[in-house]
């Protein structure tokens, strides 16, 4: 039982983990599309 509820636990680190670097991916994006439209205009 403990090992189960241990790998739930990481599991649910890393969902976490992973949704903060998608949204960071997604935050980087849309920095670099405003700044390089800035540019050209």
């Amino acid at each position: 039982m403990k090992e189960e509820w241990i790998t739930s636990e990481s599991m649910g680190n890393y969902s976490k983990i992973y949704q903060r670097i998608t949204s960071g991916v997604k935050t980087s994006k849309i920095l670099i599309e405003w700044t390089e439209k800035n540019i050209l205009n």
